[in-house]
């Protein structure tokens, strides 16, 4: 049963019909007052469910904008995620130059004191001179990399730009890739914002249906009246002055020329236009994650390799220093190996990056990470 309205009024009113002369003389107040006050209500019994079915379809509009504000939580976080990572991966690097800075600093030193000595040329000078500034101009790279992280950390997290750097300003290791989680169809119905939103439209059009399916059944109206009228206000509470009022009221919908029928249709039309989308939502967030899945397995093998790589030019830059300084190899095989161990750490070091990408993008698919937060 819905309430359907409620209204009442209080009036006082005053006649001037007594102010004539009459016959028998007798003296009469030509002021008569008149008091009424009254109180009205209906109420709608929703028999055949029109009503129940447009609050639901109002229920599945709010719970749309509730999805809506859940997708919008998982891109921020997913953007933190990013960007701290980018910010932390960025200041490893910068350790990875500084410490090739470092050698290539004792090359340049050592190429100087043996071209003073007599025992150097020139050339050797050049060359390490020139593979000194080529690490040291990275720096500046890197720093802008660094400070337009922190800016968009500031930024996501709704502070002004500056407001983390002495926070996050020192070097931090890399967070841990978590192992990659396992996928189920019913963990993607529960946790994705747009297969959740995808239902509730589903939902939205059924109770359409129920809705315009219902308009062509009677309503049911019950409208009460209360309005009592007296000369004063002590006698307005008197039996004799009380009146009330209730009747049953029904309308059935004649006459359309089959108008509701149509509406039912479009509404059934609707209705399966929205449960196709549904269908498809589920099938490309199924590829979505399988994609992902693909992509991070794919990341891990990679990153192994290349760390394997990393390794193996740390070693061989190791040992071309040894030799040339002990005068057994030439100082091009030591610049050789020293760009290639910083690109390969670097190489690695980036990949391992993009593996924790890849990671977020997961999360992403799967729709987690927005449970359980204000």
């Amino acid at each position: 049963m819905d309430f359907s309205s409620l209204n009442g009024d209080l009036m006082k009113s005053t006649s001037l019909a007594n102010a004539m002369p009459h016959v028998d003389d007798l003296p009469r107040d030509p002021h008569a007052s008149l008091l009424s006050y009254g109180f009205g209500a209906s109420w709608q019994i929703d028999l055949f469910g029109r009503i129940r079915h447009q609050v639901d379809a109002s229920d599945r509009v709010i719970e749309q904008a509730q999805e809506n504000r859940h997708a919008i939580m998982l891109t921020v976080l997913a953007e933190v995620a990013r960007n701290y990572m980018t910010l932390r991966g960025t200041q490893q690097r910068l350790g990875i130059i500084d410490r090739h800075i470092v050698t290539a600093t004792r090359l340049h030193d050592r190429a100087v004191r043996l071209q003073r000595a007599g025992v150097g040329n020139t050339l050797h000078v050049a060359q390490t001179s020139s593979l000194l500034h080529t690490q040291q101009s990275q720096r500046a790279v890197l720093h802008k990399t660094i400070a337009q992280s922190l800016h968009a950390l500031d930024i996501l997290v709704g502070q002004l730009p500056g407001s983390l750097r002495a926070e996050l300003t020192s070097p931090s290791p890399l967070p841990k890739v978590p192992p990659a989680p396992r996928t189920l169809p019913g963990r993607l119905l529960r946790h994705r914002p747009d297969i959740r939103r995808a239902e509730r439209m589903y939902a939205q059009a059924m109770d359409g249906i129920g809705t315009e399916v219902a308009r062509m059944y009677p309503d049911l109206t019950l409208p009460l009246t209360y309005n009592p009228n007296a000369s004063t206000f002590s006698q307005l509470f008197e039996t004799g002055a009380q009146a009330w009022r209730m009747l049953a009221l029904t309308s059935l919908p004649l006459g359309h020329g089959g108008q509701q029928q149509a509406r039912v249709r479009s509404a059934q039309a609707i209705a399966e236009a929205e449960r196709l989308k549904y269908h498809q939502q589920i099938l490309i967030a199924l590829r979505e994650v399988e994609d992902a899945i693909v992509a991070w397995n794919g990341k891990k093998t990679h990153v192994r390799l290349l760390h394997q790589a990393a390794q193996d030019s740390r070693l061989a830059n190791l040992r071309s220093r040894r030799l040339y300084e002990a005068g057994i190899s030439d100082l091009l095989n030591v610049l050789e190996t020293e760009q290639s161990a910083l690109r390969a750490e670097n190489t690695e070091l980036c990949a391992h990056i993009d593996w924790l990408y890849r990671t977020v993008d997961l999360h992403v698919a799967l729709g987690s990470g927005w449970e359980n937060r204000t």
